[in-house]
């Protein structure tokens, strides 16, 4: 798995095991993609039709 990474990130890698190495690769782009859904959901929350509007308007 490591020899696919840029030098530095194997570096930083190098001591942990496989279930660690993903660990730590998986946590920062879990935390983006939670931010990214928050950010979607409220952007459509604002998009709601309101009551009467045309659903083609």
């Amino acid at each position: 798995m490591l020899m696919t990474m840029e030098p530095e990130i194997q570096q930083n890698l190098e001591p942990f095991h496989a279930h660690e190495m993903l660990w730590e690769l998986k946590t920062p782009f879990a935390q983006q993609a939670e931010q990214e859904l928050l950010q979607t959901t409220r952007d459509f929350h604002s998009c709601r039709q309101e009551e009467g509007q045309s659903v083609y308007s």
